[in-house]
């Protein structure tokens, strides 16, 4: 726990801050609708936003979830913005795609606001002060939604992963994400 302190700590300081300080308590909704308040939980939360019908999320979902295996030390978490995806289908999704993490819903987009959100999948590193850490594609499989290689040959997310675990400074702190575009419907 005392490298993980020291790696945010050695984030924080070379500038990673997103400006997301201070912007509200971590309230999302379960997957009953009832909010939850996820601030405290973590010192770091890798966040993957869903959306079940993209495929790229349906692709992503397995090695997402063999990521949170591999670093317990984290909070894992899906968000499924906007109202779409009902518990059912994030059940549904969750049993047919290997998706391990609980998916919380975000069905006012203020979360996914908060953070700049523009596609499913993306991903998200985040400090428990809603520092962004790292922001963008969890690999360089993926080359649009309809195209992707054979196996990805850069690991984004595990590395940024395996400096934060390491004490180490993150080599990229954004990549662009590829994939189903998030539509906000502005109340």
């Amino acid at each position: 726990m005392r490298q993980l302190f020291a790696a945010v700590t050695i984030l924080l300081a070379y500038g990673c801050n997103s400006g997301l300080s201070g912007s509200g308590p971590w309230v999302l909704s379960d997957m009953k609708d009832q909010q939850v308040d996820l601030e405290g939980k973590s010192e770091v939360y890798v966040v993957m936003f869903i959306s079940a019908d993209c495929p790229l999320s349906q692709l992503y979902a397995k090695p997402f979830t063999s990521l949170m295996n591999r670093y317990p030390e984290f909070l894992f978490i899906g968000v499924s913005p906007g109202e779409n995806d009902d518990e059912n289908v994030l059940l549904t999704f969750q049993d047919n795609y290997g998706f391990g993490p609980y998916i919380y819903r975000d069905v006012n987009y203020n979360f996914s606001k908060k953070l700049n959100a523009s596609v499913t999948p993306q991903f998200f590193i985040i400090d428990q002060e809603m520092n962004v850490l790292y922001n963008g594609a969890m690999d360089d499989w993926a080359i649009d939604l309809a195209k992707k290689k054979i196996a990805p040959k850069r690991h984004y997310l595990m590395d940024a992963l395996e400096a934060i675990s390491s004490g180490k400074e993150l080599g990229l702190k954004k990549t662009e994400p590829v994939g189903c575009i998030i539509e906000y419907n502005d109340r």
